[in-house]
């Protein structure tokens, strides 16, 4: 698995060499553009990094490493430390970044949120490590590091264009550009999850749960200003909620209830 991303364009960046076909996009990649990747199945000790394959997680959130497969080399390469506490200890998550397929860029991750799993990304030069409540910025060129906090929520799913990117939060869409500066963030659209579903025409069409569990709102965001244009409920079969989309579409609840209503009876 190369990242947990989803692609609603594609600039090309994971395309094979020698005018081979992109598996993302069938574009033809003219060889020219370096190829970096990213392995997050990596063990440390002392000089030598194994890529570990059939790794499995424990009920607590920790690695069972029997019966596995190991490539090990040694290497010398640059290597990034996030929040690393003062006192010494092992790090929680290793991430292993190559180029050209040769090793190349080390980030170890030190004390993230447990349970919450940390979510990845490589878009254009930077490597993006999403915890909890806050997200790490890698330039993969320069090896500078930056810590961004979310103004409220967890994290939730990074979403690639070519020259944009997009992540959400629990309750709000943020866009940026391809120089990481921030374009814009949507008003609070949700409570507990956004997601992004496609853009199309200058639009994105974006779901947020507003009266969980089920209780999700549409909507249409114009794109260049993240601005809502259009909204409508869009219930979902698990919805036990009833009081926000009674005040918002009393007709249609009204007939949502009563299908509920006939649910319960049974």
């Amino acid at each position: 698995m190369m990242d947990e991303t989803e692609y609603l364009s594609c600039n090309c960046q994971y395309s094979l060499p020698d005018n081979r076909i992109c598996s993302k996009c069938g574009n033809k990649n003219v060889g020219t553009m370096d190829i970096f990747e990213v392995k997050n199945k990596v063990w440390v000790l002392g000089e030598s990094i194994f890529e570990v394959n059939n790794v499995s997680m424990n009920d607590d959130y920790s690695s069972n490493w029997g019966d596995i497969e190991e490539i090990s080399f040694w290497c010398d390469i640059e290597e990034i430390s996030l929040d690393k506490p003062q006192k010494d200890s092992e790090p929680d998550k290793c991430y292993l970044v190559t180029k050209n397929y040769n090793p190349y860029l080390l980030v170890k991750l030190y004390e993230y949120s447990k349970p919450y799993y940390p979510v990845y990304a490589l878009w254009r030069n930077y490597f993006l490590i999403a915890e909890l409540d806050a997200f790490h910025k890698i330039d993969i060129l320069t090896f500078k590091s930056e810590k961004y906090d979310y103004e409220r929520g967890y994290f939730g799913k990074f979403y690639q264009l070519a020259d944009f990117l997009l992540f959400t939060t629990e309750s709000r869409l943020y866009c940026f550009d391809k120089d990481f500066a921030m374009v814009w963030q949507t008003d609070e659209i949700a409570c507990d999850g956004v997601l992004v579903h496609r853009y199309n025409d200058g639009y994105l069409d974006v779901d947020g749960e507003n009266d969980p569990p089920g209780g999700w709102i549409n909507y249409k965001i114009e794109f260049a200003t993240g601005k809502v244009i259009e909204r409508a409920w869009a219930i979902t079969d698990d919805y036990d909620g009833l009081v926000k989309a009674f005040e918002e579409a009393p007709e249609f609840m009204s007939k949502q209830f009563m299908k509920l209503r006939k649910k319960h009876q049974q």
